[in-house]
């Protein structure tokens, strides 16, 4: 029978490492197929197989990509940032024929038959929905070929700021001497989930509000790694909490 992520962390020291490196290998290949021949990120990794990095980083390699190598497997070159102005273009392009800014449904089909990145890609890269449309309205407005889609963006305005789009959280638990840093969409199933696997009580300290809960707790792992413990754990001072606690959003 295959066991879990879950079993085979449990079972830690009593296993050999042949058996961690060929489970992580195993589901390298079958994510990398599901997902049509490109090879998922270390955290998208951890995040479906939910197996925590610390039970092969340093372990049994030093970096995801000498993994992906061992699984015969190419690693991915860096996605290359987006043109402004070809975005903007494009953009300018679907609401010309729409004759108006079309909805997320529309843009979804039409996208079916055009160049046209995919409107989340739209949104990290401009920051909002909202700052999209205000950095598209002054583009056009310096053109004067494009003297319709201005006048269809007249009511974009930025006197109001866009409501941030809180998607997610990223928590601090203590259990005895170690600090927990990790995220979640759905942050009270995932918290009670950790507090129950852990032999010390749990307690969360703090939960920071964020639309990408993600970056944020990479943001957070990078700032504490001096003081990491093991996997997700920190050893941590006062300061460094009252430095987290201090953020209700990011």
């Amino acid at each position: 029978m295959t066991e879990t992520p879950a079993q085979l962390a449990e079972a830690g020291d009593q296993r050999h490492e042949p058996t961690m490196r060929e489970f992580v290998l195993s589901e390298i290949r079958r994510l990398t197929a599901e997902n049509g021949g490109r090879v998922p990120g270390a955290e998208k990794f951890n995040r479906i197989t939910h197996l925590s990095q610390s039970y092969w980083k340093g372990e049994i390699w030093l970096c995801w990509n000498d993994a992906v190598r061992d699984a015969g497997l190419a690693p991915n070159t860096k996605t290359p940032r987006l043109d402004d102005d070809q975005m903007l273009f494009d953009l300018a392009v679907a609401i010309r024929k729409f004759g108006h800014i079309p909805t997320t449904a529309e843009l979804r089909n039409y996208r079916k038959s055009a160049r046209l990145p995919a409107q989340k890609t739209y949104i990290n890269h401009f920051g909002g929905k909202r700052a999209m449309l205000i950095r598209l309205k002054s583009w056009v407005q310096d053109r004067p070929e494009w003297s319709d889609v201005a006048a269809l963006l007249a009511d974009v305005s930025d006197d109001e700021p866009e409501p941030p789009r809180w998607t997610g959280a990223v928590y601090m638990m203590r259990a005895g001497p170690l600090f927990k840093i990790g995220c979640s969409r759905k942050p009270d199933q995932r918290t009670r989930t950790v507090a129950f696997g852990v032999p010390a009580e749990a307690v969360v300290i703090h939960v920071i509000e964020t639309d990408d809960p993600f970056g944020v707790e990479a943001y957070w792992h990078r700032r504490f790694a001096d003081k990491r413990a093991r996997g997700e754990w920190f050893r941590l001072s006062a300061d460094e909490i009252a430095a987290f606690r201090a953020r209700k959003t990011q």
